[in-house]
């Protein structure tokens, strides 16, 4: 059973403007020029994977307008894309963020992984079969209007039959025919010459074995057991032959005797150390408490007399301690005098230079200070791990080159004259500080004073008025 299956290929007439027309009208249709929205597949789409209906379905108008350019279903993949980039820079419908080759890419990706799901359904009855059981009635009758313009040949399962089966036959009864075998042709080349002769056909095979001679060469046939031949099937088990068996001596025989007639080393349920210290002889019984307590003091009064005696050999003069041993390493000394000698030149000094560069008026003494003891650490660290001194040594040395260079700091800038003119700046702010305050009092006075002068005007105004009216009052009453 063998299927044929013809090759399609892209139509050479169909233009870069026909491949245009599809999505021009679907964008009109939709009034929106986002393509990837409107054509973007689901996640589980592949050129591999099952049929698509409810996609597909989605844009059955799109399919039709396709289909009609291409009725086999095959776009050239360049002259897609041309089109597409002509949208782009005419129309911009990319509205996503990748780029324009990269969309046009993706867009002509996700239209003929399309077209190729509606050719696989239009030349495979059973999928499509399978495909139209997970359609609702709309889906259906959209599917089957696009598979109706698709124009391919739907495959077929062909057998290819035996020709050679007349011919066999022929020759299976010329050979039949033969009764007796010729002298020069044994039986052997007789049926090497059917063999020969039938290889062309399986059923020509049958009917020339089924019509041979039977007056052929008894052959012996012998029936053998699974696994076994002739040769070794007579032969006894390898256990039981020679090769297995030990040679043993008296000495070695006795000794097997004497452990299978040994006892147990778990009898009567008791181990081996259990029945040891049972058969063990009883320990001695201690002093008392009291004679305990006596032979204590006697052993630490002989202690005693002892390192007295020992004194006294040595001349009266008490047994020493043991010296401790020397530093190892660097960083085990304790004395800096050492420790300076391995100091390398002009660290101290490169490191006040710096410090001499460090402005007071923008770092304060105490950032200054640091950073010189940095310096002067670093470098000598630098400089001894180079010449290959360790690490732990290295930091040992650098550390006293710090300190000296802190010293040196401290002669040139000493703490008493930097505590001086921290106190000076701070009394100069605080006796701004205190002018500020003042005068800002003073204008609050002054600006109170104009509006007290200012109520006292008003006031006198108010009462020459008042003594204006009472003198005019009291002249009408005269009068």
């Amino acid at each position: 059973m063998l299927t044929t299956r013809p090759r399609l290929c892209a139509n050479p007439t169909i233009s870069v403007a026909d491949l245009m027309e599809p999505l021009d009208k679907f964008m009109e249709r939709e009034g929106d020029t986002n393509v990837w929205k409107l054509v973007k597949p689901p996640e589980t789409v592949t050129w591999k994977g099952g049929c698509p209906t409810g996609w597909l379905t989605s844009l059955n108008e799109l399919f039709k307008s396709y289909v009609a350019v291409a009725p086999n279903t095959i776009l050239s993949s360049k002259k897609h894309r041309q089109a597409l980039m002509r949208l782009v820079e005419t129309k911009q419908i990319n509205k996503t963020k990748k780029g324009t080759e990269d969309f046009c890419d993706a867009v002509d990706d996700c239209i003929r992984m399309g077209l190729s799901h509606l050719r696989i359904l239009k030349q495979q009855p059973e999928k499509k079969e399978a495909a139209l059981r997970k359609c609702d009635k709309r889906q259906h009758e959209a599917l089957e209007e696009i598979l109706a313009l698709v124009k391919v040949e739907v495959e077929k399962q062909e057998t290819q039959l035996v020709a050679f089966q007349a011919q066999g036959d022929s020759q299976a009864s010329e050979q039949g025919d033969q009764a007796e075998p010729s002298p020069s042709n044994t039986p052997k080349q007789s049926n090497m010459k059917t063999a020969a002769s039938t290889s062309k056909s399986a059923e020509s095979i049958f009917d020339s074995v089924l019509k041979q001679d039977s007056d052929g060469e008894n052959i012996p046939i012998t029936y053998l057991k699974p696994g076994k031949t002739p040769e070794t099937a007579k032969q006894d088990s390898p256990h039981k032959s020679s090769m297995f068996s030990l040679e043993v001596s008296q000495e070695e025989t006795m000794l097997l005797k004497s452990a299978a007639e040994a006892s147990p080393i778990a009898k009567g349920d008791k181990s081996q150390n259990q029945r040891m210290n049972a058969n063990a002889p009883p320990k001695k019984k201690g002093p008392k408490k009291k004679n305990a307590k006596k032979a204590k003091e006697q052993s630490k009064a002989g202690s005693k007399g002892s390192k007295k005696k020992a004194d006294e050999e040595l001349g009266g003069r008490s047994c020493m301690k043991r010296p401790s041993a020397a530093p190892t390493s660097l960083a085990d000394e304790e004395d800096e005098e050492v420790l300076k000698k391995h100091i390398p030149n002009q660290v101290v000094e490169l490191a006040m230079k710096k410090a001499m560069e460090l402005s007071p008026e923008e770092l304060p003494r105490e950032t200054r200070r640091q950073r010189t003891t940095s310096n002067a650490y670093h470098r000598c660290e630098q400089i001894l791990m180079k010449d290959g001194m360790s690490k732990g040594d290295a930091q040992a040395v650098g550390r006293v080159a710090g300190r000296m260079a802190g010293a040196e700091f401290d002669k040139s800038w000493p703490l008493a004259k930097a505590k001086a003119k921290a106190k000076a700046k701070s009394s100069s702010s605080k006796a701004k500080a205190k002018k500020k305050t003042e005068k800002k009092t003073a204008n609050k006075k002054i600006k109170q004073g104009e509006v007290e002068t200012k109520d006292e005007t008003k006031t006198e105004e108010g009462i020459n008025e008042s003594f204006r009216d009472d003198q005019e009052s009291d002249s009408r009453d005269v009068d």
